[in-house]
């Protein structure tokens, strides 16, 4: 079934409205079958403590946007973290019919993937992420960031950023990724269209009807 999408009239409805969703995090659910193996289970325990203290450390310096784990997007892999920035809303005019839908497109996504000290699979795996995400970022514990360090200048021309997470959620930031859209469209597309679908627009364009 496919989205039903309501028409949103203004940016001051928008303003209000986007209140409901502040800094909300999605449960995707996705799931990797390589992680059965019983040889994975400790590192999957331990790569999945530190999303989480990555996502802690994030959302205290992000405030308002739409998050979660385990981003699936067939054919280009599942994020660790996704992010969609929904900040800017002022750069719409009022008395402009906008789609939910085409409103989340306009916002920056990111994806996040982090190892405890493969910093090579985990450009591998970035690397995907970056045909549907505008945005993609290695993430590795501080004491782990040397060796990529050490190759910053590959990060760079791949356009993926690395950043190092401290245990006291201390986020240090080498280098940020400078593009500003996904290499595929269709993909980025279905991206947005996933995190759609998981929010319920129609529900939320009725919710936040109240404020009118």
């Amino acid at each position: 079934m496919g989205v039903k999408i309501c028409q949103i009239k203004s940016s001051t409805f928008l303003k209000k409205s986007i209140k409901l969703i502040r800094k909300m995090i999605l449960k995707f659910k996705s799931r990797d079958p390589r992680r059965n193996l019983p040889i994975d289970l400790y590192r999957k325990r331990g790569e999945s403590n530190f999303v989480g203290l990555f996502e802690r450390a994030f959302l205290q310096e992000n405030k308002k946007g739409v998050g979660g784990r385990q981003f699936a997007v067939s054919g280009f892999g599942v994020a660790d973290f996704i992010w969609l920035n929904l900040s800017g809303l002022s750069s719409f005019k009022n008395n402009k019919d906008i789609n939910p839908i085409d409103f989340f497109k306009n916002h920056p996504l990111m994806a996040f993937e982090m190892k405890l000290g493969d910093w090579k699979r985990a450009l591998h795996q970035a690397y995907r992420y970056s045909y549907f995400a505008d945005h993609v970022v290695v993430v590795l514990p501080m004491n782990k960031t040397t060796a990529a360090c050490n190759n910053l200048a590959l990060f760079k021309y791949l356009d993926i950023g690395l950043w190092g997470l401290d245990s006291d959620k201390t986020i240090t930031k080498f280098f940020t990724s400078h593009s500003s859209v996904a290499k595929s469209e269709n993909a980025r597309n279905k991206a947005v269209d996933l995190i759609g679908r998981k929010i319920n627009f129609r529900m939320f364009a009725e919710q936040a009807q109240s404020f009118l």
